[in-house]
C-alpha cells in the first residue's frame, strides 16, 4: 500500500511532514479537556428539604433576563443543538443572599459580577470557565425564600456534585480526595 492510499484510508491522519498541524490538533484537544468527578454515592448523599425550581439563561445575555432573587446558582456546560440529547455538566455552584454573607447580593447582581470576571482575571478557574466555554455555558438559578437555608443548600449541592470549578468549598471529609482527584 502506498503512502497516499494509507492517507486516504485514515482521513484524519496527518502525514509525517505535517507535524506542526498534528501539534496544533493535539493542542486544540488538550485545551478543551475537562475533568469531572462523577460519584453516584455522593449524588445519593444529597439531602435537601425542599425541591428547587431551576431556571436558566445562556451566559452572556443581558442581566435583565436574570431575576432579583436570592438562592443558589450553577454554571452548566451544555450543548443545545438539535442533534444532541439533553445534556449538561455542572461546572460551578454558588449562593446569593445567605444570612452569613456581609451583603445580600441577588442572583442578578452575582450574574453581573461574573460578566465582569469574563474580562478580568480574578479567579483562574472561573475566568477559564466563562471564557473557554462561553458559547455553551448556561447560568442556572433557583430561588430559596428562606435565607437561612441558602448556605446549607449550596453546601449540599457542592458536596454531592463536586463541580470542577469550585476550589476550596468542599467539606473537610472529602476536600483532600477532591484536591487529589482534580489535581488542584
Amino acid at each position: 500500500m502506498t503512502q497516499s492510499n494509507a492517507h486516504n484510508i485514515h482521513d484524519d491522519s496527518v502525514a509525517s511532514d505535517d507535524y506542526p498541524q498534528f501539534e496544533e490538533k493535539i493542542s486544540s484537544f488538550l485545551h478543551y479537556k475537562q475533568s469531572f468527578i462523577l460519584h453516584p454515592e455522593m449524588w445519593a448523599s444529597l439531602k435537601l428539604t425542599e425541591k428547587l425550581e431551576w431556571n436558566s439563561v445562556p451566559f452572556g445575555v443581558d442581566p435583565s433576563h436574570v431575576p432579583e432573587i436570592m438562592g443558589v446558582y450553577a454554571f452548566v456546560l451544555s450543548i443545545h443543538q438539535d442533534f444532541f440529547p439533553i445534556n449538561g455538566y455542572i461546572m460551578y455552584i454558588g449562593k446569593c443572599g445567605a444570612e452569613n454573607q456581609s451583603t445580600n447580593r441577588t442572583i442578578r447582581k452575582r450574574y453581573t459580577e461574573y460578566l465582569k470576571e469574563k474580562v478580568k482575571l480574578k479567579r483562574p478557574r472561573i475566568y477559564d470557565m466563562v471564557n473557554k466555554w462561553k458559547d455553551n455555558l448556561y447560568f442556572t438559578f433557583a430561588e430559596i425564600k428562606k435565607t437561612d437555608r441558602i448556605g446549607y443548600t449550596e453546601d449540599q449541592l457542592i458536596n454531592s456534585i463536586i463541580p470542577p470549578a469550585n476550589a476550596a468549598d468542599f467539606k473537610a471529609e472529602i476536600r483532600n480526595f477532591v484536591t487529589l482527584a482534580y489535581g488542584y
